[in-house]
């Protein structure tokens, strides 16, 4: 922009968590921030004076900013210039597990206000490793190498706020001494952003729109590592405990997610639930009466059409009877005229042999015979017929006896060739879960024609169920 000095000359101070200036420049009708977490400078064109107004002078300007301009591609900002980063912004860290710092939530969000928790490595370095008081840690707020289960919830505040901590350098890693149960004493390591838990589906909506970036960021935090993930390839005894620790890290933060985002989950479904409830009772009796109607309407119209098929077959062998008659007479016509133009002759013989031989005439043309269907047509109704295979004939007998004889008639139709194989193939299902269970019992003695077994593995991560 050649107005950038204009520009920059409207900023003013602002109390704001997420910008520390903000302006409008009335002459070019352009709005421009300043973001607290990067000093970045942005402006945004074609903003009518009414719309900076309630910007500048709302309750909360970030929250404006959110639900205003974030995501929206009507608001095209332009980077102008950049400012120092307000004194006390925290350094960004290489991102660990599910620890989500600044460079993470910008990937997905750039106006990224920079509160985050400033997260340690969680590569088995502790508070005390640091120099730091010990921190008590939130209930699911994360879980530190070495663990494979998430502390159980308990009653009241799920999260807590941690207090920030400073800036360290590290100079190496040092394996992590055991692990204490006392939440008080567990290393510090992959904690995410702390937030209260919500209580009530309003709660959880405004939670989650305050946290969006937060959100997105662990999203593809999780989808890169998932990714990654997929890389692993074992062909070496070395490379098999290597893959053995990374299942369990993968486990360890698919489990810190879980607790982390279940509880909006959590709450939605109550009142989702609950909701679900109040349309079943409203709607459940006029489902039952809707059924009843449709019923005796499924019921008349199929009456209907079983007279009017019979009617049709009625109508159509009299008209075929009809075109019988007609034929046959023309036969006789045409047989009578021969003789007698034979006797005219006075050759008898001849006549005699014309009386007996029957002669070909054609078919006449039978009309096709159309009755209409009683049932009425209502605007906005349907009748939909479906053929289906009577299964009862075959299923009801528990014997099995009446399966076996209709699969041997298959069977036969396929050995005389009356019944294309590719077809029969189709109707013939295993029952794979019967052929399972068969496997499971015989094992390496499992035999049955036209089938393999073969044993399974299935790995499972983390605490077996409990015995009660």
């Amino acid at each position: 922009m050649d107005n950038t000095k204009e520009l920059l000359g409207c900023l003013q101070p602002v109390q704001s968590s997420m910008f520390t200036k903000a302006g409008y420049c009335p002459d070019y009708w352009t709005l421009v921030f300043v973001f607290k977490s990067t000093g970045e400078v942005r402006a945004y064109k074609n903003v009518a004076p009414e719309v900076a107004d309630s910007a500048l002078n709302a309750k909360s300007l970030g929250q404006w900013w959110n639900q205003m301009v974030r995501g929206k591609p009507e608001w095209e900002g332009e980077v102008i210039g950049a400012e120092p980063p307000e004194p006390g912004t925290k350094a960004e860290k290489p991102a660990e597990s599910l620890s989500v710092i600044d460079s993470d939530i910008k990937l997905v969000e750039p106006g990224w206000n920079g509160k985050t928790i400033d997260p340690l490595p969680s590569e088995g370095v502790t508070a005390e490793d640091a120099g730091l008081e010990p921190t008590t840690w939130p209930v699911y707020g994360g879980i530190g190498r070495g663990q494979t289960t998430i502390p159980a919830p308990q009653s009241g505040v799920i999260f807590q706020e941690l207090p920030p901590t400073p800036k360290m350098e590290f100079s190496g890693w040092r394996e992590p001494p055991p692990v204490e149960t006392s939440l008080s004493k567990q290393t510090q390591g992959e904690i995410l952003p702390a937030w209260t838990a919500p209580e009530t589906a309003a709660e959880a909506l405004e939670l989650m729109s305050e946290r969006d970036s937060e959100i997105r960021a662990i999203l593809q935090q999780n989808k890169v590592t998932g990714e990654q993930a997929l890389t692993v390839k074992i062909t070496t005894p070395e490379l098999r405990i290597e893959a053995s620790e990374t299942l369990n890290r993968l486990v360890a933060k698919k489990n810190t997610t879980t607790a982390a985002l279940d509880p909006f989950r959590s709450v939605l479904y109550e009142a989702y639930s609950e909701a679900g409830a109040k349309v079943k009772a409203g709607v459940e009796p006029l489902d039952v009466g809707i059924a009843h109607v449709k019923k005796q309407i499924l019921s008349w119209d199929q009456e209907q059409e079983r007279i009017r098929q019979q009617e049709l077959r009625k109508a159509r062998e009299a008209a075929e009877a009809e075109a019988r008659r007609l034929q046959d007479a023309e036969e006789q016509r045409l047989r009578l005229a021969e003789v007698a133009d034979a006797l005219d002759r006075g050759d008898e013989k001849e006549a005699q042999t014309l009386f007996d031989t029957p002669i070909e005439v054609p078919k006449p043309f039978v009309q096709p015979q159309y009755i209409p269907p009683a049932a009425p047509k209502v605007e906005g109704q349907s009748t939909s017929t479906a053929w289906k295979v009577d299964r009862e004939s075959v299923e009801s007998d528990e014997t099995g006896a009446a399966y076996v004889a209709s699969i041997t008639q298959l069977l036969k139709a396929v050995k005389n060739g009356t019944f294309a194989v590719e077809q029969a193939a189709q109707l013939l299902l295993w029952d794979f879960s019967a052929a399972d269970k068969l496997a499971g019992a015989m094992m390496a003695a499992f035999n049955v024609p036209g089938l393999t077994a073969a044993p399974k593995s299935t790995l499972r991560v983390g605490a077996g169920r409990k015995k009660k």
